[in-house]
């Protein structure tokens, strides 16, 4: 199994370096380490190791058993005769690593089952454990008290066993969340098709109203210009009589009044007559 070191977790990158070259007790060491280690929740790249797998069918495979056990497995599955007695904090471990088994297996988890699975006798010590997954960053959910039970919004992932069960198991898995992601992605295609649809529309309208308004600006702006021409000439009528533009000039005249208009006087002709007194 080839392993990717730069995604390797650093407690358990450095066990997989102090495991190269040892054997038996020194294995065994390191294998409790592991299951010790606080902040280590994954296996699987220990359990890969050819000398970690050499420890199976020999004098110490029951710790090879009990690596495989927090790999993949839960507190119930622990065998006293397959595996080795659990002192408190392996015991606390995989109390841990159950919740995180159960989780994975359905969204709402009843406290009769964390109960029974987890051999505690307590809604309390329910509870407790509980919360320290969430504080680890092993699960995001919340504990509904008036239920009594565990809500599951997230949890973290676990090692895959190598077994064919699991692996078609884990293929299931990937298939409906890649079903479920190509459903996401058309809905969003179609959201952006009918935001585009939308776009194009409102883009015409306005381009129908700006061409509107760009025509209403045109003959309001003839039409000023047109006044611009008849307001001058109208202002030279007003100046000789307020006479409106379009009046003949008969009508000029009778319409201009009295105390403007000049009469006309006709000189008398000189007589021819000598005046008695001339």
């Amino acid at each position: 199994m080839t392993v990717d070191e730069s995604l390797l977790d650093p407690q358990l990158e450095r066990l997989r370096i102090l495991s190269k070259g040892h054997k038996g007790e020194a294995l065994v060491a390191l294998i409790k380490q592991a299951i010790h280690a606080p902040s280590l929740f994954v296996f699987g790249e220990l359990l890969a190791l050819s000398n970690i797998q050499a420890l199976e069918g020999g004098p110490h495979a029951p710790w090879h058993a009990l690596l495989t056990l927090f790999a993949y497995g839960s507190l119930c599955d622990h065998n006293p005769d397959i595996h080795p007695t659990l002192d408190a904090q392996s015991l606390h471990k995989l109390q841990l690593l159950t919740i995180v088994h159960l989780a994975s297996l359905s969204k709402h988890v009843d406290y009769n089952t964390l109960m029974t699975q987890l051999q505690v006798s307590s809604v309390r010590e329910v509870e407790d454990l509980v919360i320290e997954c969430i504080y680890k960053g092993l699960l995001v959910g919340r504990l509904h008290q008036s239920k009594s039970c565990l809500v599951v919004n997230w949890v973290a992932s676990r090692d895959v066993a190598p077994d064919p069960d699991s692996i078609a198991k884990l293929a299931d898995e990937l298939h409906t969340w890649a079903d479920t992601c190509q459903g996401v992605l058309k809905s969003i295609e179609i959201q952006v098709d009918t935001a585009q649809q939308k776009y194009d529309e409102t883009q015409l309208q306005k381009s129908m109203l700006d061409a509107e308004i760009a025509g209403m600006k045109q003959a309001i702006l003839q039409d000023e210009q047109a006044r611009a021409l008849i307001e001058p000439t109208a202002a030279v009528c007003g100046q000789t009589g307020n006479v409106p533009v379009g009046t003949s000039t008969v009508e000029r005249v009778k319409k201009t009044p009295k105390s403007k208009q000049t009469a006309t006087w006709t000189k008398a002709p000189a007589s021819n007559k000598t005046s008695k007194y001339g």
